[in-house]
């Protein structure tokens, strides 16, 4: 019968032991209090700070670089129509990439509903250097901007060169 007692004793132990080593505690809700961390994060608030501020810069080196890369596609197709050549298929493959860059720019910043052009261009010649204009001041906008502020005139700026695609696509054969 001691026996049987040690072993009661001795399983109650081990038990308690595990219960103890697995961190299982219920907080206030009647939760285990790991799954609580683990819903949480990390545990360590510096160590999720850090992460959350690594990722964020992150996010933000990747925006400016999709901003300069649509300031130069849109000067390259500006430039090649100003020299009077006509676009070519290549050349609407480089209107998808920008107008796929900036809509998921303009989303990013929180920019939404129907983009609009204050004056639309008549002629092809008139949209390809108005996309190099504003695809250059994009770039520009957007290089002194951090993370911290949204810009409303670079969310504009992304619509109008959304629209100026859409309207140089067809010349693209």
């Amino acid at each position: 019968m001691e026996t049987l007692d040690k072993m009661k004793v001795a399983i109650v132990s081990a038990l308690v032991a595990v219960w103890l080593i697995s961190g299982y505690s219920a907080d206030s809700f009647g939760r285990p209090a790991v799954a609580a961390a683990q819903e949480v994060g990390i545990g360590d608030p510096k160590i999720e700070y850090r992460l959350r501020v690594a990722r964020a810069d992150a996010q933000q080196e990747k925006m400016h670089d999709a901003a300069d890369e649509i300031g130069q596609l849109s000067s390259k197709i500006a430039e090649r129509v100003s020299r009077g050549e006509a676009l070519r298929a290549e050349d609407g493959k480089i209107l998808n990439r920008i107008k796929r860059l900036a809509k998921r720019l303009r989303s990013d910043l929180g920019g939404g509903g129907e983009p609009t052009l204050d004056e639309k261009p008549v002629t092809m010649n008139d949209a390809a250097r108005a996309l190099g204009a504003s695809g250059a001041e994009f770039a520009k906008l957007f290089s002194g901007s951090t993370r911290y502020v949204v810009d409303a005139r670079i969310i504009r700026k992304a619509g109008e060169i959304v629209l100026l695609t859409d309207l140089l696509k067809p010349y693209a054969r």
